[in-house]
């Protein structure tokens, strides 16, 4: 089935970095680039995160029902992306995305088209674990503050380059 071996018994286990939001750039930016990853925690307010979770389960038990129902929704399929050679971002989505399982969601309530216009499109990346945009558009989790908060945004800069190169990842 679709979420049979994703490799869960071989997946490597590291240490990883943890700073702060408010700690120095120079040393978030050092520890991303020696390791590839760090934590930085406190990004968000206590408050800010029980508005996030709110805008996010609303949005979840609405996918979860177009999923299941058949008028809205197409059966699971495999994408397979060709032409990785020479992509720069071939690692931030065709060799993520390649194979995975995804379901098409029709009629998208929303007046913001989206990637996929007027659909959305739930990706399983693991047994119980879906992602998925579906009616996020007009909530809190489309803002700035949730999707490029400080320090995030700058760090991101800092080691990216301009925004216009990294901000749809």
């Amino acid at each position: 089935g679709f979420e049979a071996d994703y490799g869960l018994a071989t997946a490597p286990v590291c240490d990883i970095r943890s700073f702060n939001a408010d700690a120095r750039q120079e040393d978030v930016a050092s520890a991303l680039r020696e390791d590839g990853v760090v934590c930085i925690r406190k990004v968000f307010s206590s408050d800010q995160i029980l508005k996030l979770r709110a805008a996010y389960d609303e949005c979840w038990t609405l996918t979860r029902a177009c999923m299941v129902d058949a008028s809205v929704s197409s059966p699971w399929q495999r994408r397979v992306f060709h032409h990785f050679a020479g992509s720069k971002t071939a690692p931030l989505d065709k060799g993520l995305y390649h194979r995975v399982p995804i379901k098409q969601l029709r009629m998208k309530d929303s007046s913001v088209k989206g990637q996929y216009g007027n659909q959305s499109v739930v990706v399983r990346m693991g047994k119980g674990r879906y992602d998925f945009t579906h009616n996020m558009e007009n909530t809190v989790l489309a803002q700035e503050e949730a999707t490029r908060p400080e320090p995030l945004r700058s760090l991101l800069g800092a080691c990216l380059g301009p925004e216009s190169e990294w901000h749809s990842y």
